[in-house]
């Protein structure tokens, strides 16, 4: 028989399942939020410049791999007097700054997608490490993060302004 008052132990319990419940909506909430920012930073786009041009080809877009970026070797045929050439019988990519000549030659492997192999065939296509490439050819390379733009260039081919 109900007299009217509920128990104090019974209000209690149900006042502890609310707050219980209430925490975990709050960090499932929290949690979701965390992976939907990670998601949305992750799918960010790398633009790139090379020599003071927008590169809008999407077969020479870099990616990122581990936090490492790594770009298409055809993207550095892009600078002034740079050649390319893919020697078939070897499997390998020689990079020429034809005026000084400075080479580079590559041996990409293939489905290796990690930062450990300096070059890589993914997707059909050889990528090589930016940053090291660029050393390798006395190539300038800048990283805006602001805008995700990396900027490919050789120096002594950049217009004063």
């Amino acid at each position: 028989m109900f007299h009217g008052f509920i128990p104090f132990k019974v209000i209690r319990c149900v006042t502890k399942e609310k707050k219980m419940t209430k925490i975990r909506v709050t960090f499932l909430s929290i949690c979701t939020l965390f992976l939907l920012c990670s998601t949305v930073n992750a799918e960010r786009r790398i633009m790139l410049n090379v020599q003071n041009r927008v590169v809008e080809d999407a077969q020479l877009q870099p990616m990122m791999i581990d936090g490492t970026m790594f770009i298409p070797v055809r993207t550095f045929a892009l600078l002034p007097d740079t050649q390319i050439i893919w020697n078939e019988s070897s499997k390998t990519v020689t990079i020429t700054h034809i005026k000084t000549n400075n080479q580079l030659t590559v041996v990409p492997r293939k489905g290796a997608n990690t930062v450990n192999n300096y070059a890589q065939i993914i997707n059909g296509r050889v990528y090589v490490l930016l940053r090291d490439t660029a050393t390798k050819l006395h190539v300038g390379v800048d990283w805006n993060q602001r805008t995700g733009t990396v900027y490919v260039y050789r120096a002594e081919y950049m217009r004063k302004s």
